[in-house]
């Protein structure tokens, strides 16, 4: 039963140009319409999920579950390790409108466009088709048309392409099973504060030693806590923790002060940390503020740390 819910899901992910090595090879794109690190919240969790790609794929790769067979385990690898060599270079991603340049998406048929194309080289860039990634609700607010699940197998497959994969369906298969496995940690959380979209994700890793990711994307902006609570708050000893989970996330009601909205977010961080041989948790307790200004227009994130 479980292959089965994974092949149906795979069936939104045909998204790569077969032809899409020989125009990347011939046409330079330039101008305002490449878009090297994203607009909106659509851009920001393709870059996040491009930057931590590689550790999703390690989650799936080290699961008794996820991987069916070794050609499988083999040809993730090879996207992980692609992965973890450019994670930094997210200008990799670049987002170009199918209306400006419609000879990259088209499809076979010319009728419809792509999500996403690259081609079959390392160093190719991958193309993200702007005008798919947003959507309507019926009161014309717009928001992002792709979950960060569904965003993690699109990247898996078009990471497949660079390392030569042609397959299309098989590619579209490797990227389910990743996010497939993800989907079962990945908490993810939308909320509208006063009119700004604001996005909270978190997800918790399998692996022992390893630092969980929770990150909030709005607008153009992103605030990434896992790296602030590395760098700014140790464990009691003053060592830095070999491993942090998140527990215990809930929210509370929208406070307004004047022109100012807010949403508390509280979350508790747990720690591993050492003393010599000895390993021994502790909890951070995290408040975040998720704010709004009606008057100035302002948004940010506001946060801070206190031992439990």
């Amino acid at each position: 039963m479980r292959s089965y819910l994974i092949v149906i899901y795979t069936f939104w992910f045909s998204i790569a140009h077969a032809g899409a090595h020989a125009y990347l090879k011939h046409q330079k794109l330039a101008g305002g319409d490449i878009i090297g690190n994203g607009g909106g919240i659509a851009e920001s969790n393709f870059i996040h999920a491009y930057t931590k790609l590689y550790k999703f794929i390690d989650s799936c790769i080290e699961s008794r579950f996820c991987v069916q067979n070794e050609k499988q385990r083999s040809d993730l690898i090879k996207i992980r390790n692609l992965s973890s060599r450019n994670y930094k270079n997210v200008s990799k991603i670049k987002f170009a409108s199918s209306q400006v340049y419609p000879q990259l998406f088209e499809t076979d048929d010319s009728h419809t466009n792509r999500l996403a194309v690259t081609g079959l080289n390392e160093n190719d860039p991958i193309y993200v088709n702007l005008d798919l990634l947003y959507t309507e609700n019926d009161k014309g607010i717009s928001y992002p048309a792709l979950n960060f699940n569904e965003i993690v197998a699109i990247l898996v497959h078009e990471l497949g392409h660079n390392i030569g994969e042609t397959d299309h369906n098989y590619l579209d298969f490797l990227g389910s099973i990743v996010s497939f496995h993800m989907k079962e940690s990945l908490k993810h959380f939308t909320y509208n504060v006063s009119g700004e979209i604001f996005e909270v994700n978190f997800v918790n890793y399998d692996q022992e030693y390893r630092l969980s990711d929770f990150w909030v994307t709005w607008s153009d902006h992103s605030f990434k806590l896992t790296e602030r609570l590395y760098i700014e708050k140790s464990c009691s000893n003053a060592e830095r923790p070999s491993s942090i989970s998140f527990v215990n996330y809930h929210r509370e009601k929208l406070k307004q002060k004047g022109s100012v909205s807010y949403l508390p977010l509280n979350v508790w961080a747990k720690y591993t940390c050492a003393k010599g041989p000895v390993s021994f948790v502790e909890y951070i307790d995290v408040m975040i503020h998720l704010k709004t200004n009606k008057v100035t227009g302002e948004t940010e994130v506001q946060y801070k740390f206190k031992y439990l």
